[in-house]
């Protein structure tokens, strides 16, 4: 997380993402992260998770159900908000849902998180005038 907070920063917008362990019963111990990352950036992205991963980019997976990108092996996924409000809503909704059985909760100490800035820039994005 660390990474992906410091390329945020260096390409000019605050990081600002909801993440939730999960355990599940194929993909063992893994991560969700919902996360507000400008489209113009995505490669970049698409670059960093080849990066942290190991798990080189699948060509094929943009397009199919609206994903922008994802991985030969499976590991990393990334799909793009077209509903904006409802898609946001659902996002936070599925993160808060990650835990449904407990298991995550039993297997880390932090099971869920936000980052710190996260309020502000919700009010930055919709045009208050907050300081940074």
């Amino acid at each position: 997380m660390g990474r992906l907070r410091r390329v945020a920063r260096e390409l000019g917008f605050p990081p600002v993402w909801l993440w939730a362990r999960a355990y599940g019963k194929d993909l063992h111990a893994h991560l969700h992260i919902y996360a507000s990352w400008p489209s113009q950036h995505l490669d970049r992205l698409v670059r960093e998770l080849v990066r942290l991963t190991g798990d080189v980019q699948n060509p094929h997976a943009a397009g199919k159900r609206g994903f922008y990108a994802g991985s030969d092996a499976g590991g990393w996924l990334i799909a793009q908000n077209y509903r904006r409000q409802r898609g946001c809503l659902d996002g936070a909704d599925y993160i808060a849902k990650q835990d449904g059985t407990g298991k995550a909760t039993a297997h880390f100490k932090d099971a869920f998180g936000m980052t710190a800035n996260i309020n502000a820039g919700a009010q930055r994005k919709v045009g208050w005038n907050i300081s940074p």
